[in-house]
Order: C-alpha cells, then structure tokens, then sequence
C-alpha cells in the first residue's frame, strides 16, 4: 500500500493510467476481462475487509439559492440517500 493516492473521473480514465503502469485500481471485471486476457494487464489477487462503500456522489447546487420547503426535503433526501445510515 501507498500513502499516495489519485482520483480520475472515470473508470476510462483509471485505466489509461493502469494501462501506462501509473498505478493500480478496483477496475470493473467487464471493463478489463479482454486486457486481462490479452495480458495487456494484470489482476492482482487481494484480499480486503468487505465493507460498504459509500457511492461516490457530490451534490451541486448555487449558493444563496432560495430554498422553499419542497426544495429543503429534497435537497435532504439526496444527501442520505447514499449515507451509510440514512
């Protein structure tokens, strides 16, 4: 393990970076199967604590916006939607 660690914006991106030898990813089986079985690159057999990740989402919205009663709950209702306890 690395204390230094990269973010992409996509998976394809992720895997441009693997397919240069830049680093390694959790990649999806399906987007990597063919490179795997080209040998283009490899799977990398690890063991970790299963636990549930949260998806990686961000809320946008425009500061200082009015925000009536409905825009409030559902403003709210987003951000636990995704939250481990929500």
């Amino acid at each position: 393990m690395t204390p230094s660690a990269w973010w992409c914006s996509s998976n394809y991106a992720v895997l441009e970076l693997v397919k240069r030898q830049i680093g390694w990813a959790y990649l999806p089986a399906s987007l990597v199967q063919p490179l795997v079985e080209q040998g283009d690159i490899c799977k990398i057999d690890v063991a970790f604590d299963h636990k549930p990740w949260s998806a990686p989402v961000d809320l946008v919205f425009k500061k200082g916006a009015k925000r009536g009663p409905a825009y409030q709950w559902f403003f709210e209702a987003l951000k636990n939607a995704f939250s481990a306890t929500g």
